[in-house]
């Protein structure tokens, strides 16, 4: 079936390899409290980043010094996946990242992976599996992502005909199991496993 990639899908379960990255001088990533500041950075108003928190996201900030440099979220209990807005339930172990963005004057220093590994470590051994996404266009992230220790899970696609489909690239076992199994389910493509 002849069909265009549209987004990637990743994911990384505690006890999976996690490649030990050089330290960058002066990086630092926590959660944060700080609404404005993250009103600012995600360039939304304050009522929005209350509204994510609100619903379950914890935002978290990369430090270069005493500058904010990066964020990213990382959803428990529920997902709202863009542009859909579909709310997916996430079990109690279940951890989705999403919109994750370094500043312009910072990429390419390699903060994005570092942030994303800071977050695996401060989510604690209550979270296990961990899911994020890109645009399939979105090279940079693409680069992040795998060099954080994340494995490619599944392709989206858009058929020719326009409908939406997935293809399970990684193991099916743990595709099922992932926060993206409500939309590997309803339109699957095609399997290739463990390829």
């Amino acid at each position: 079936m002849i069909h265009t990639v549209i987004a990637y899908g990743y994911d990384w379960w505690r006890g999976d390899p996690r490649p030990e990255l050089t330290p960058l001088a002066g990086f630092s990533a926590a959660p944060s409290d700080d609404y404005l500041l993250l009103a600012r950075l995600v360039r939304v108003d304050v009522v929005e980043v209350e509204r994510r928190v609100a619903r379950g996201s914890q935002p978290y900030v990369a430090w270069m010094g005493k500058r904010p440099v990066a964020y990213g979220w990382s959803a428990a209990g529920r997902y709202e996946a863009p542009p859909t807005g579909a709310d997916i339930p996430l079990s109690p172990d279940e951890r989705v990242f999403w919109d994750f963005a370094t500043l312009p004057e910072w990429r390419g220093q390699g903060i994005y992976p570092r942030l994303l590994q800071a977050i695996l470590a401060f989510e604690g051994p209550a979270a296990s599996r961990f899911s994020i996404g890109h645009a399939a266009d979105n090279a940079a992230s693409q680069r992040g992502i795998v060099k954080a220790g994340f494995q490619l899970l599944a392709e989206f696609v858009q058929t020719a005909d326009g409908e939406v489909g997935a293809v399970v690239i990684g193991r099916p076992e743990r595709a099922l199991l992932s926060p993206f199994r409500s939309m590997l389910e309803a339109m699957p493509v095609e399997n290739r496993g463990d390829r």
